[in-house]
């Protein structure tokens, strides 16, 4: 997992990359969930937010389980392969993390 600008002055986390060699079995879910405790735990982000493309429909359902929301489409905003895709913006904020959080849905748990 690359995770970009920890602890920045703007209080904004990028989960960059994600990688897991046998998909499906639930582990980038975990490393995710444990990823997102951690950056709120470990540092004051507001926003930790993640990109995916929009046919990703596993990677989608996984970090919607871990507490992120679709905000929108980012069209031609990422370069894979030398062509432009659109990319769909996840985003979780400090106050839904400390709201699953006290409901007894810590992303590490879910």
């Amino acid at each position: 997992m690359i995770l970009r600008q920890w602890a920045s002055v703007e209080r904004v986390t990028l989960v960059k990359r994600i990688a897991v060699t046998a998909p499906g079995q639930g582990h980038g879910r975990m490393l995710l969930a444990a990823a997102v405790d951690r950056v709120f735990l470990e540092t004051d982000a507001y926003r930790l937010c993640i990109g995916l493309f929009p046919d990703n429909h596993r990677a989608r359902r996984a970090y919607e389980a871990v507490g992120f929301t679709a905000e929108g489409i980012a069209r031609g905003s990422a370069f894979f392969k030398g062509v432009h895709r659109d990319e769909l913006v996840m985003a979780q904020l400090r106050p839904e993390w400390e709201k699953r959080r006290r409901l007894g849905h810590s992303a590490a748990r879910t």
